[in-house]
């Protein structure tokens, strides 16, 4: 991938999730989308999140780890890697996901292609242990009136893959994570 595209940071917040973050990061650092950073924020983790994390600072400079002091809750997790972001196209990567290798250079080939495209995100597939439970929803919110992308969004939505796509980072931290169930449906 070339260099001068835009950078994308990947914000994974992370707690008590050692052995699944171990794969998120990986998932992360070995996009085809080179230009990237990874934020890790360690919401404070009694587990061996901080010395995967420092492992991984040690071999790839894109990984950057901030560690909390205490459990300041998972929205102001959520919002620290945002705010720490220096990319132009942001996205979270929850600490027990995974992305294909292509994930990266496929949304943002779409947002750089329709600048009218505020988020772009990919087919989900949730699993228990190996074995892949269902296959996330997946549908376009293309609708030139307002009214009918909102109602067409909950009259679809069945999971928080969505939330988990690449967007603009100066449009989403326009946006306010509601603390409430379903915060991220809202969102």
């Amino acid at each position: 991938m070339v260099k001068n595209m835009p950078l994308v940071t990947i914000g994974i917040p992370a707690y008590n999730r050692a052995v699944l973050l171990k794969r998120a990061i990986e998932s992360a650092l070995n996009q085809d989308y080179d230009n990237i950073e990874v934020i890790v924020s360690d919401n404070a983790s009694i587990d061996e999140t901080e010395s995967i994390c420092r492992h991984f600072c040690n071999m790839d400079d894109r990984l950057k780890y901030i560690r909390q002091s205490s459990n300041r809750g998972a929205k102001a997790n959520f919002n620290e890697v945002l705010d720490k972001a220096s990319g132009q196209f942001f996205m979270w990567l929850g600490d027990d996901d995974w992305i294909d290798p292509n994930y990266i250079s496929s949304c943002v080939q779409q947002l750089i292609s329709d600048p009218a495209i505020v988020l772009v995100s990919g087919s989900p597939h949730y699993y228990r242990s190996v074995e892949k439970v269902y296959g996330g929803k997946v549908f376009s919110l293309l609708h030139d009136i307002w009214w009918h992308r909102v109602i067409s969004y909950y009259r679809n939505v069945a999971d928080n893959g969505m939330f988990y796509g690449v967007m603009p980072t100066a449009l989403i931290r326009n946006i306010e994570i509601p603390h409430t169930m379903g915060g991220d449906w809202v969102m």
